[in-house]
């Protein structure tokens, strides 16, 4: 291939371009070669392209449910095949009833993102809304039929808004003229916990604003230096990990307060929304994965059970009673190779 030799970038469409390189400097416009959600890629000696492409495989992210008894143990994991990848979250969520999930699918077009609910008793998925942007972020009302969203526009403008899950109507609720991403629901379907940041799981930190419906008011609730930290569903406490302690404070300010010292694992922690526990997964004297609470006042932690395939997941989540819990991890990723590209204008 001489001196022009194959890049791979990637814009907020995730689309796939190649372009050539001589004397150091772009030589040509770029070429369009795929959709896809390209996490990694190099080139060969041989002047061919390795990309890695998460959306080659329908369902690959991995997601299991279980219950959690009145003992305080899990019960089976069961496995979802959601129809996602690893690339963006699925950000699921309970029904207030726990009989479902809502989370974002894969569309046709990677360009976009489709909000669907799951039937746990069924299977079966039902789409609800198709959004024309990818940046979506969803979560279930925690007390009625709905799911509230927001989606990042043109020019950085962001829209808050819900979806009723029978009919499918959708409702504005506030513009911002800035980025913002829904983390969290509170209680009262008047109260949002967003990020101005493209938020996901264990990749970035806060910070976490609190904005209010009924008021308007914004107030950042996590600053940036708060690693891994997230609002309680009941919005009284901030929880966080970080250098292996795992801490509370409460959500209007203060000092944080020791639960459990030693968690070797640096990845998000929750607050169940009984307001009861912290949850946060870590490794047992075996090396095993598995999740574990402690009290929100302090005290012994507790083994709740071994991690689904015992592996490190990205994030879960609880049903309204506490009493189920939603957990997802990375599944496969596919490698592609584009060999002997040379631009129609070399040939």
């Amino acid at each position: 291939m001489g001196d022009i030799l194959p890049c791979m970038t990637c814009d907020t469409g995730s689309r796939l371009f190649i372009f050539s390189l001589k004397g150091g400097a772009a030589d040509g416009e770029a070429v369009f070669v795929r959709y896809g959600e390209f996490d990694d890629g190099y080139t060969t000696a041989a002047g061919a392209l390795v990309a890695k492409d998460d959306t080659a495989r329908p369902n690959n992210t991995i997601a299991w449910t279980a219950s959690i008894g009145l003992d305080g143990r899990l019960g089976g994991w069961r496995p979802l095949d959601l129809n996602t990848n690893t690339r963006t979250s699925p950000w699921p969520s309970f029904s207030p009833d726990g009989g479902h999930v809502a989370y974002l699918a894969i569309a046709t077009d990677p360009t976009r993102r489709n909000l669907v609910v799951r039937n746990l008793a069924t299977g079966q998925d039902r789409e609800i809304y198709e959004s024309a942007y990818s940046s979506l972020a969803c979560q279930y009302s925690i007390r009625n039929p709905r799911v509230f969203c927001t989606v990042e526009k043109e020019k950085g403008e962001s829209e808050l808004f819900s979806v009723d899950v029978e009919s499918g109507a959708i409702e504005h609720i506030a513009s911002f003229a800035e980025p913002r991403y829904l983390v969290r629901c509170g209680r009262d379907d008047q109260t949002f916990y967003l990020s101005p940041n493209t938020w996901l799981p264990a990749q970035s930190d806060p910070p976490i604003l609190e904005w209010n419906r009924s008021t308007g008011r914004e107030t950042v609730i996590i600053e940036d230096r708060e690693h891994y930290a997230m609002p309680s569903p009941d919005g009284r406490s901030i929880v966080g990990l970080r250098d292996g302690v795992l801490a509370i404070r409460p959500i209007t300010g203060g000092d944080w307060m020791p639960l459990v010292s030693g968690v070797g694992i640096n990845s998000p922690v929750y607050a169940t929304p009984d307001g009861n526990w912290v949850v946060y997964e870590d490794q047992d004297a075996t090396g095993r994965y598995g999740l574990f609470r402690v009290p929100v006042g302090g005290g012994k932690p507790e083994h709740l059970g071994d991690a689904p395939a015992h592996q490190y997941f990205k994030e879960w989540f609880f049903s309204p009673d506490s009493r189920k819990v939603l957990v997802y991890g990375a599944g496969a990723s596919d490698l592609w190779l584009l060999e002997n590209y040379v631009p129609a204008d070399r040939k």
